[in-house]
């Protein structure tokens, strides 16, 4: 997909400038979590008839597509519910995840409703794990270890989602009021889950209300956000769960331009989400379940017009057969689509095009208790995929997609694509956890293989782990794994310009981390990594300069090295974390060698919170965070298609760095209860000193005195930014 032009987020920056910031990441809820974040609004009684009670609005038995089980019943067993949603137990301390893998994170609701960012976006509580890079802006796109953007498999309980931000990367398709959890696998994801170079982001929504019907209704300056879960009838079989958010921008605009504030004739933002669910208990063991999910982006602003959509259904349906044995199918559908669709607007170097694909899967994963904590998962999975360009694409073959660019228009040759191409794919895949197989050693297995896709050559992913906990409270763990990934860029798969016998681009991973945990509440974490590349798709131009084609030469690596640690006791959570990485990749073994775009060499956060008041209704919080400046690409300005415009020539990749960042939140939450609801507020103040993102705007225009434009920092947000947050639960 060709870089945003480059009056994109000049536009979209004086847009943020009539909003504001919002909220701060959070560390990862262990499994036990009851994510709560401490405020125990129990207005006088003490929640013990309803221990299960998380604020979750979506607390069930039927688990998330991790391969855990349905619960067991429990015989003779009476469960009082006398707590209302919103009224839950204290958070509990940090511990290490038992069983768990090195690079995994789970977040659950209040944690995304935790984290922070300039637009209140719960993406950016992702943006303070470590391993994960931001560019510390209003952006709610994000890198993994050093990888690219697309190097991340994204789904919603089965639905496959290419585009995760709104708006060319501001906001994210997440409602932090519908997330049930959210898991990060920054290495070794499940082997029945897709796979990608840098890991898989899976997102699993509620199904169900906490009470018979649940709620909620948030306001902010962005926009308004709302869902309601209620149980269809008295035995609770039936489930319904309905939400959507819709943005306010094009309001903001149509306000600004009335008062003569913004120019823009044709001008519109939006933004928004809709999500619907059915859930059906048929039994104990048997739950089937139906799910719509439709996102849709639109911006309209001086030299731009780009719209995003993704459109999923999926029905999954859980039985468990045994006491330890459940089957999980799943048949989903996924449209995805990106475009600059025609129209009467006009603007220097428009064109008209769109990238659409449509993937429909049936995945069936197998659950085999062993022993008393052992597991054994079986899966088999089936997809058709088909992709379909059309329209005018900028000729950018020579730039390898480990770049990094200023949003600008690039000079050369714009080409035609007219071309579409469906294809099956067939995997199988075998996992295993198998607690203390050696004293207190405890080892997981997993294979999966491609037996269908795209280059019509079958592959193995393979991945194994250890995890050995320590009497002293410490535990070690390690892992290693091989993962693929299809690239799927328009040109290269394109019929004519494309090569049909590429091979999967390919990475090794390698973990070892250590977590120490002390009896005061005290986690302390670190982790080392690397990543070896092969197989990277990169263009190979023939001797004579009249033509070429794509070819599996590219090569890289990424290592780096991961601190955390976090205190949670009484009415304190404080958490601090440091990273470093090194990423580079180059177009052939023993080639020249570039700096990745996501070689951000260092990461610092940290963050503070305080319940204050009896009733800890009361929670004043802080954060801080430091990235170390992204590489960039140095641009060459050359004359336009039209008198007047001008284009931009790559000269250099990745030769220069942008200026370090950082950024300071302060925040205080205060809630009340009521008898059936919940009223809740936030105040933040957000300051980024610099006000810049990590990114240059290069125009296509002289500026205002007649001169040729420059490339320079793009001033991206005011240097210190209110938000207000209004939000109530029933």
């Amino acid at each position: 997909m060709r870089p945003v032009p480059a009056a994109t987020v000049a536009a979209i920056a004086l847009l943020l400038l009539l909003i504001g910031p919002a909220q701060a990441g959070s560390e990862p809820a262990p499994a036990d979590d009851d994510d709560s974040a401490g405020d125990d609004d129990s207005a006088g009684d003490d929640d013990s008839a309803g221990d299960d009670d998380d604020d979750s609005a979506g607390d069930d038995d039927s688990a998330g597509e991790h391969g855990e089980p349905l619960a067991q019943p429990r015989a003779a067993e009476t469960v009082v519910r006398a707590a209302l949603p919103w009224r839950v137990v204290p958070r509990a301390g940090l511990r290490p995840a038992a069983g768990q893998g090195p690079s995994q994170h789970r977040l659950s609701r209040r944690d995304l409703e935790e984290g922070a960012g300039p637009l209140a976006d719960p993406a950016h509580a992702l943006h303070l794990l470590p391993g994960v890079n931001s560019d510390q802006a209003a952006n709610a796109w994000f890198l993994v270890r050093g990888g690219g953007r697309d190097e991340l498999n994204i789904e919603l309980d089965g639905i496959r989602i290419r585009e995760f931000a709104h708006l060319t990367g501001i906001m994210s398709v997440l409602d932090s009021a519908l997330v049930r959890d959210l898991a990060l696998y920054a290495t070794s994801p499940p082997a029945h889950l897709g796979e990608s170079l840098s890991g898989s982001l899976y997102l699993s929504y509620i199904d169900r209300p906490h009470d018979r019907f649940d709620g909620r209704i948030s306001l902010d300056a962005l926009g308004l956000s709302a869902h309601v879960a209620v149980s269809l009838d008295k035995e609770r079989k039936h489930h319904l769960v309905v939400g959507g958010r819709q943005s306010f921008l094009t309001a903001y605009l149509g306000a600004a331009r009335a008062l003569g504030a913004w120019d823009g004739a044709a001008t519109a933002a939006d933004y928004g989400e809709t999500f619907a669910r059915y859930r059906y208990d048929a039994s104990p063991s048997s739950v089937v379940r139906t799910t719509f999910f439709y996102s849709r982006d639109r911006v309209l602003l001086d030299d731009i017009n780009l719209r995003h959509q993704v459109l999923g259904a999926a029905a999954d349906w859980r039985w468990r057969y045994s006491e330890g044995g459940q089957l999980h199918t799943t048949l989903s559908h996924s449209s995805n689509e990106a475009s600059e669709p025609p129209g009467d607007f006009s603007y220097p170097h428009r064109r008209s095009w769109h990238d659409r694909e449509h993937r429909t899967m049936l995945r069936a994963v197998l659950s085999e208790q062993i022993g008393s904590a052992g597991q054994l998962r079986l899966a088999l999975g089936a997809a058709v995929t088909t992709l379909d360009l059309r329209g005018s694409f900028p000729d950018s073959r020579n730039i390898p997609s480990w770049s990094y660019l200023p949003l600008a228009e690039l000079d050369g040759e714009i080409l035609q694509l007219s071309s579409g191409d469906t294809w099956p794919e067939l995997f199988v895949s075998a996992a295993g956890d198998l607690p203390r197989v050696l004293g207190p050693l405890s080892l997981q297995l997993g294979l999966r293989a491609s037996l269908l896709n795209r280059s019509r050559r079958p592959y193995a992913s393979p991945r194994i782990g250890v995890v050995l906990p320590l009497p002293s409270g410490t535990t070690i763990r390690a892992s290693a794994a091989l993962q693929h990934q299809q690239r799927l860029d328009p040109l290269v798969v394109d019929r004519d310009l494309g090569n049909p016998d590429l091979l999967p681009e390919r990475a090794l991973h390698l973990v070892v981390g250590v977590d120490q945990w002390f009896p005061v509440g005290l986690l302390f974490k670190v982790e080392g990594w690397f990543k070896g590349y092969d197989q990277l798709v990169v263009y190979a131009a023939s001797a004579d300069s009249s033509g070429g084609s794509f070819i599996n030469a590219g090569t890289g690596r990424a290592l780096g090295l991961e601190a955390t640690v976090g205190l949670r006791r009484g009415r304190v959570d404080l958490r601090a974390a440091f990273s470093t990485l090194r990423s580079t990749r180059s177009t052939s073994a023993g080639g020249p060698i570039d700096d990745a775009a996501g070689d951000q060499r260092y990461g610092v956060d940290a963050q503070a919170a305080v319940l204050v008041g009896g009733k800890r209704r009361l929670k004043i919080s802080a954060d801080y965070s430091y990235a170390s400046g992204w590489p960039i690409s140095t641009l060459q300005r050359v004359a336009g298609p039209t008198e007047g415009t001008f284009s931009w020539r790559v000269s250099a990749i990745n030769d220069r760095r942008l200026a370090d960042q950082h950024r300071v939140s302060v925040a205080i939450e205060g809630s009340h209860p009521f008898r059936h609801w919940r009223l809740r507020g936030t105040i933040r103040l957000s300051a980024t000193p610099a006000g810049l993102g990590f990114t240059e705007d290069c125009p296509p225009l002289a500026d205002e005195n007649g001169d040729p434009p420059q490339c320079v920092p793009l001033q991206f947000l005011p240097a210190l930014m209110p938000w207000l947050g209004l939000q109530a639960d029933w």
